[in-house]
């Protein structure tokens, strides 16, 4: 199976203290972080005090999360914000095999993290602007190998808004955030299955259901 850890997030915190080392200053900073009591805290417990954004960002909500890139500014962690994207915190529900479960349309992970509180997952999907459906994604799960590994089923209800259904040429992609929280279970790995959209080589496209592995 393939990796499921695409090392875009890996240790954010590590990556960008390294480079402030005797600057206390580092630009394009990646971070997902919560709104708690008014500050912006990441899971690792960083808090961020913003000095300055941008006109256009949306206005932040207590205890939402949010993908942010930003410069830090000095060494109290004063940021300048460049960009924030809302995250939306799916909570998962137990599988069953009563559930029948039509939503088959493809996502293409474009990266994630599991840390002990959440796996934040960021993903494109195809979409019709003609059409109205909301594009919602159904996450279920089960846990094996002595409740240590989370098996993660996603389930994108696309309306079959996909280039194996309907032409590419009336297609559009966009870019969603999730994160799924996982800090009840001690966890030694999980597997994400999810489908995906898979190109024959000779421009036919396929969905397939494929499942990825962190250990």
């Amino acid at each position: 199976m393939k990796k499921l850890l695409i090392p875009l997030l890996c240790c954010l915190v590590a990556a960008w203290a390294c480079n402030m080392e005797g600057s206390y200053s580092a630009q394009n900073v990646q971070d997902i972080v919560t709104v708690a009591k008014g500050q912006l805290v990441n899971d690792n417990g960083v808090r961020y005090t913003i000095s300055d954004v941008y006109k256009d960002a949306p206005a932040l909500e207590e205890g939402k999360r949010y993908y942010m890139v930003f410069d830090i500014l000095n060494i109290n962690y004063d940021i300048s914000v460049r960009s924030v994207t809302p995250i939306q915190v799916i909570v998962p529900v137990p599988a069953s095999d009563q559930e029948e479960i039509t939503a088959h349309d493809p996502i293409d992970v474009v990266f994630n993290w599991v840390g002990t509180s959440y796996l934040d997952l960021g993903y494109t999907y195809y979409y019709n602007e003609q059409s109205n459906c909301a594009h919602n994604l159904l996450v279920r799960y089960n846990l094996t190998n002595g409740d240590s590994v989370l098996n993660l089923f996603l389930y994108h209800d696309g309306n079959d808004e996909n280039p194996a259904a309907m032409a590419e040429k009336d297609l559009k992609t966009d870019t969603r955030i999730i994160s799924i929280p996982v800090s009840q279970w001690n966890l030694s790995g999980v597997n994400l299955t999810m489908d995906v959209l898979i190109n024959d080589g000779t421009g036919k496209y396929t969905v397939e259901r494929q499942t990825y592995s962190s250990h």
